[in-house]
């Protein structure tokens, strides 16, 4: 019993390791829009197929290292920061 419940602890601590590389890249992504929007006034649509495509690369990197059930969590996970970080520089003014 001991063995399954650290086996799964360490696999929840590689996820969640993961699930942190991959926020840290698409921030670096999102930051350069904000700086853009900072300087320009304004991003343009086709701005935001960086993000996504960091997104992208990221899953397929790590996809042969996950199960399909923390691949669909990872791809929710990175989706939902993509909103949040989409929604609060709309935002900004």
């Amino acid at each position: 019993m001991e063995e399954r419940q650290r086996k799964q602890d360490e696999a929840k601590q590689r996820f969640d390791a993961i699930l942190q590389d991959g926020k840290k890249l698409i921030a670096k992504s999102i930051e350069y829009l904000r700086q853009k929007k900072a300087t320009e006034g304004y991003i343009k649509g086709d701005d935001w197929a960086h993000p996504f495509q960091v997104e992208r690369e990221y899953m397929q990197s790590v996809r042969p290292r996950l199960t399909e059930e923390e691949q669909a969590n990872l791809e929710y996970a990175l989706n939902l920061f993509l909103m949040e970080q989409h929604k609060l520089l709309e935002q900004q003014k």
